[in-house]
């Protein structure tokens, strides 16, 4: 029973990792997204200061990149989010199952303790009974 609780602590604690990562990610990502979205409000801020077509043309080239870039950016942040989700839900499972064979664990060793108290019971009503039965002679 000791080795699969081991077994399934280590399945957890490889879980607990996975997700670690995972929500890294996201977080990263997420703080690339908002510097992407304060620099294209920065720019669009700017609009109309050009003085040439080609600076216009520029701006604008460069605001439709940051957009695309920013759209990008939040597929990559959805998908990110349910991989956090799949993790979560691997990392919960594996919770439960090592819980689980904690569960059986203590179960059993009860089961053993009463099994020892019982043995010892009877010895002890064995040994009783033949002092008495010694007496009576």
């Amino acid at each position: 029973m000791g080795k699969v609780l081991e077994y399934r602590e280590g399945v957890e604690k490889n879980f607990i990792e996975k997700f670690s990562t995972k929500q890294n990610q996201l977080l990263s990502k997420q703080e690339e997204l908002r510097s992407l979205i304060e620099e294209y409000n920065l720019v669009k801020k700017k609009t109309g200061s050009c003085k040439c077509i080609d600076e216009m043309v520029r701006e604008q080239l460069y605001r439709q990149n940051l957009a695309d870039n920013i759209s990008n950016k939040e597929k990559h942040l959805a998908e990110l989010s349910k991989e956090l989700e799949l993790a979560r839900d691997e990392l919960v499972n594996a919770q439960k199952d090592r819980k689980i064979m904690e569960k059986l664990k203590e179960k059993d060793f009860s089961k053993f303790q009463s099994h020892l108290k019982t043995i010892e019971q009877k010895d002890l009503d064995e040994i009783t009974t033949l002092k008495y039965a010694r007496r009576g002679l």
